[in-house]
């Protein structure tokens, strides 16, 4: 889910299209965002149940139409949430990232990932019997 400035909302949703890919990041352009990434982890056999959410900030520079199209050409990134890949030529959009759990910005989150494996009791670095 993105929100800058609670504008635009992606929900997971994405464009196929250039026209409407081209708009997004012309409306997150020069702009913060806020991507939110949410998990659960649920184990039955215990009753655990909890989630969390991890925000990244993103600070896009302000780029012109011509970057814009040029980027959404090379990498076609239309089935992205932002219309951008960050782990790709996507950074090249940006002026910074801020996030103490950055990964969610690329999907799962995984240090919450693991923050919530230890509370279900399950030690991510434990070998698998």
């Amino acid at each position: 889910m993105i929100s800058p400035k609670a504008r635009l909302y992606s929900f997971g949703n994405t464009f196929t299209n250039l026209a409407r890919a081209v708009a997004q990041l012309q409306a997150m352009r020069g702009r913060s965002v806020v991507f939110h990434s949410a998990l659960a982890v649920v184990r039955p056999a215990t009753g655990f149940a909890q989630g969390l959410m991890a925000d990244v900030t993103v600070r896009f520079r302000d780029l012109s139409d011509a970057e814009i199209e040029r980027y959404l050409c090379l990498e076609q990134p239309f089935d992205c949430a932002g219309s951008a890949k960050v782990e790709t030529l996507g950074i090249a959009l940006l002026a910074a990232i801020d996030s103490d759990d950055p990964t969610a910005l690329e999907g799962l989150p995984l240090i919450r990932t693991c923050q919530l494996l230890r509370l279900a009791g399950i030690d991510p670095l434990r070998e698998a019997t």
